[in-house]
């Protein structure tokens, strides 16, 4: 294999990029001075290898920390930040109104105030039938109004100012009244504000409350004790998303929107030791790293964004440091299980911590950034990539479809009432399961195609009927025989990637989402699709439809218009450019007038194709 350094003219336009639309914000502290909240205790100060902020235990109030802040926020595609807010004249109020608000407002960046309730009006419940309750709230939100609405940055939502409030699912009383108050003093200063209610947790929606408020969020879903430890054993990021799912129908059937909620995990015992609360861990699962909690919780929160408010995510949090919630970067360290409590784990619980610097910003990106990059699509329509008919790589105790002479998949038009999801045509895949007595299966080869690299922002994705029989899937298979099957990927909603643990209800077509990132590195080689019943002891038909199946990557890919890159031939070639007269395909058969980094293309020369892979 030879190396070739071609310098090339890249011309940057939109091809087989398309951008994804999320507004995405953080919950932001101000709260800290050098001698001010670190000093109270967070759990990266104590491990025996301590991973403090990036940037030191700062002062809220200097401008070059600020500054970072903003950058940071701006590159990693954070959109606004909601900032906690303790009352006037608080420390937290002339931080925002003196230091944030004349920084900030030189950039794209938007914030808007975070209402601390309890900080304002006592510990929860917090009951507005109590007069000094309901009157500080009130004149809370003029001095708010006066104070923040007009500043050059403030978050509006359709001409709307917005202000979240904490915890107000433990209102009691006359919230209603308060809320309508406020409503009616700030209408008459000329602001409609709206109103994003803390509501979503793990009891019930209050339709009460919920309707009093323009939308409704969750801040931390840390609570029942039943979800101590990784998350893929105690089911939490599952039965989350089952309570998301509640809350959003409740709230949008009363015209009220929906705004999900995830974080990196949650350890508040450097702060709270006597509280003695549980830890929701970094790794989602035991050995995976320490980004992977929050990037399955990233996942969760996707699944249920409201396009009535244009597909806005919150993050818990910037640099909530006392409960370990910050995704603010740390500095880098090697991964650290032991604390410096005399147990040597109280503080850990015996769970491993890494300073990870960037990684939880990168992780924000390779799930909700804006950019999806394509690397493999088809519809099955004419002109694109066409799988083969019928081909089996092997099968066991199946037969043909309703007597036919051997199992089948290929490309047909609509047939047997099920609509095509897109276009006019899908993938038909179909059998016979024959045997009682063994475990039957059959792998058909769909598609050899060139090696695609898994990076941090790879998934599988793709749309499936069952007509007859739930236990099939889609799959990739890597450059070293792996069968997605056969490995630890999930999907969206948490189910394993393997045939026999597909439950999809039959008679509609269901979207799914494969998380490829517990094989990070591999290469797609080809992809196939699966029956296999076992341990499940069923005969008879199988019958599915397939649709609109992608490869993609959301990882961010850089090309300057100048610069030197690397080919990787397949087959030794002499390859000259003259003066950019040559042709570049993807692996859809487009012609391509761009290269990006970690690309897989072909070019023409002569006659044939040659394959080239463009590495970072």
């Amino acid at each position: 294999m030879k190396i070739f350094n071609i310098i090339i003219w890249v011309i940057l336009i939109s091809s087989f990029s398309y951008t994804e639309n999320y507004f995405v914000g953080v919950y932001y502290y101000p709260w800290y001075d050098y001698n001010r909240h670190w000093d109270e205790g967070y759990l990266r100060d104590k491990l025996v290898i301590p991973q403090p902020p990036y940037l030191g235990e700062y002062s809220s109030r200097d401008n070059n920390l600020i500054t970072q802040h903003i950058n940071w926020s701006l590159n990693y595609e954070i959109d606004f930040w909601v900032i906690s807010w303790w009352g006037p004249g608080s420390w937290e109020d002339i931080t925002i109104l003196n230091y944030i608000c004349p920084l900030i407002s030189g950039s794209n960046l938007k914030f808007c105030i975070f209402y601390e309730s309890t900080g304002r009006l006592g510990d929860p419940p917090i009951n507005f039938d109590n007069p000094l309750i309901f009157n500080t709230f009130v004149s809370d939100f003029e001095y708010i109004a006066q104070n923040y609405f007009n500043k050059t940055n403030y978050l509006y939502y359709n001409g709307r100012p917005v202000v979240f409030i904490y915890l107000t699912r433990t209102f009691t009383g006359n919230y209603a009244g308060a809320i309508d108050t406020v409503r009616a003093h700030l209408q008459n200063m000329g602001y409609n504000v709206f109103l994003v209610g803390d509501e979503v947790y793990w009891g019930t929606p209050n339709p009460n409350r919920i309707s009093r408020l323009d939308a409704i969020t969750a801040y931390n879903m840390h609570g029942p004790s039943q979800y101590a430890g990784y998350p893929s054993n105690t089911n939490f990021l599952k039965n989350t998303s089952a309570k998301y799912k509640e809350y959003k129908e409740a709230a949008n059937n009363l015209g009220v929107k929906f705004i999900p909620n995830a974080m990196p995990g949650f350890n508040d015992r450097a702060v709270r030791l006597w509280a003695n609360h549980y830890v929701i861990p970094n790794q989602y699962k035991q050995n995976w790293d320490h980004t992977t909690t929050f990037r399955r919780f990233l996942i969760t929160a996707r699944i249920h964004l409201d396009n009535q408010i244009n597909r806005w995510i919150v993050i818990t949090s910037w640099n909530e440091w006392h409960e370990d919630t910050q995704i603010e970067p740390s500095i880098l360290t090697p991964p650290c299980s032991q604390d410096t409590s005399p147990s040597g784990n109280a503080y850990t619980q015996g769970y491993t911590y890494k300073g990870y610097e960037l990684d939880l910003l990168k992780t924000l990106n390779y799930i909700v950034g804006e950019t999806e990059s394509l690397l493999f699509f088809t519809s099955f329509e004419s002109g694109q990539p066409l799988p083969f008919a019928d081909s089996i790589i092997d099968m066991q105790g199946v037969g043909g479809y309703d007597g036919a002479n051997r199992p089948e998949a290929g490309v047909v038009s609509q047939e047997f009432g099920v609509p095509v999801f897109d276009g006019i045509r899908y993938l038909r895949v179909a059998g016979k399961d024959t045997s009682y007595t063994q475990n039957s299966y059959c792998k058909y080869l769909l598609f050899d195609i060139p090696n695609i690299l898994i990076d941090e922002g790879t998934f599988l994705t793709y749309h499936i009927y069952l007509y007859q029989k739930t236990h099939l899937m889609l799959g990739i298979i890597t450059s070293d025989g792996l069968e997605l099957q056969n490995t630890e990927c999930i999907d969206q909603n948490e189910n394993p990637m393997h045939p026999e643990l597909r439950t999809e209800p039959t008679g509609t077509w269901h979207y799914i989402e494969v998380d490829l990132y517990p094989i990070l590195g591999k290469q797609i080689d080809k992809i196939y699709f699966v029956y296999d019943d076992n341990p499940n002891s069923e005969t008879g038909n199988y019958r599915c439809y397939v649709d609109n199946v992608r490869i993609l990557t959301k990882k961010k890919i850089y090309v300057n218009k100048k610069e030197d890159i690397k080919f990787f031939f397949k087959n030794p070639i002499l390859f000259k450019k003259v003066e950019n007269k040559f042709s570049v395909y993807n692996i859809c058969g487009r012609k391509e007038n761009k290269i990006l980094k970690n690309g897989i293309y072909f070019i023409k020369v002569g006659k044939r194709f040659k394959k080239i892979i463009f590495l970072d």
